[in-house]
């Protein structure tokens, strides 16, 4: 069994974010206060331990959230980003929309 690195618990979250400025919008899957799990079509155009750029506006917001990023780990419908140099306005954004929305994930067996 593979042990789970992450310093932070994630959540189960379904936000559109925008990577690097591109057009294309992709989709969080989880998040933390560390880090986030995006779905991508195309993980291939991503290079592990490559700095990004994400930009989301999350639920609760009326402004958009810039948040630079490394990408930890590449899978085949994602990419694994942890957040670096996150302080501030976005810090505080990142923290309360994790504790807002960790109220709504499922409890086990259901």
């Amino acid at each position: 069994m593979e042990k789970d690195r992450r310093l932070n618990p994630r959540i189960a979250f379904h936000h559109e974010i925008m990577v690097n400025r591109s057009k294309t919008l992709r989709m969080i899957r989880n998040f933390s206060i560390g880090g986030a799990f995006i779905q991508t079509d195309n993980a291939s155009e991503f290079d592990t331990g490559r700095k990004i750029i994400l930009f989301t506006k999350f639920p609760l917001e009326a402004n958009p959230t810039v948040m630079h990023a490394r990408i930890a780990h590449i899978e085949e419908h994602g990419i694994g980003v942890q957040f670096i140099d996150l302080m501030g306005r976005n810090a505080d954004v990142v923290e309360y929309n994790f504790e807002v929305f960790k109220g709504t994930l499922p409890l086990p067996g259901i």
